[in-house]
């Protein structure tokens, strides 16, 4: 599905990684970790095509949807979340059933604050009901940047639990986080960043 070969970037003459390569097969879930600075968020909005690797290729199904989740949800601050779900799903034409929703409302504790505006929410709310955006999206390949961050135990345990119903819908998912603990618990593959800073 994708395949990084040997990447390298830099930014101001400073270098961020280098002679990264990585594959990634349909329905896996591959982990990144590394110490804070070690280029985790670069790298996947580079491949998220927000950011240009210097040098280095990746190859890519040309066919796959890929959506991308960082440390901005992409909603509508003054727009609920309510609001914002109904403009995403109709804007990409996503099907949604009432079943799923209320599943997904309940997963990810969002049921008392569904109607609440985005600039009302604390981070740890705003980050869920990003992750609730990209659960419904249509999308093959998710990017995640840092999703536990955040997030108070259950949030964390009702994450790991919504990860895996993902990967059985044959989802490809690559998440960065500096939590090994969890990160290892979940992931089929590791790539250490910290090994390309050298």
């Amino acid at each position: 599905m994708l395949e990084v070969n040997k990447i390298s970037k830099s930014y101001n003459g400073q270098k961020i990684f280098s002679d990264l390569s990585f594959d990634i097969q349909e329905g896996e879930i591959l982990g990144i970790t590394g110490r804070n600075g070690s280029g985790k968020s670069t790298l996947l909005k580079i491949l998220s095509k927000i950011a240009i690797q210097d040098l280095g290729e990746i190859i890519i199904n040309p066919d796959i949807n890929v959506d991308y989740l960082g440390h901005e949800n992409m909603f509508f601050g003054e727009m609920s979340i309510k609001e914002n779900i109904d403009f995403f799903t109709k804007f990409e034409n996503i099907e949604k059933s009432e079943e799923n929703i209320s599943e997904l409302k309940n997963l990810l504790g969002l049921e008392l604050i569904y109607t609440k505006k985005i600039n009302e929410l604390s981070y740890g709310q705003a980050k869920k009901s990003g992750l609730y955006r990209i659960v419904l999206s249509n999308s093959d390949l998710i990017l995640l940047d840092e999703p536990f961050s955040g997030l108070d135990t259950q949030s964390v345990e009702n994450l790991t639990q919504l990860i895996n119903k993902l990967k059985l819908k044959k989802k490809t998912l690559i998440i960065s986080s500096n939590i090994i603990e969890i990160i290892e618990n979940i992931s089929d593959k590791l790539v250490n960043m910290d090994d390309f800073n050298e």
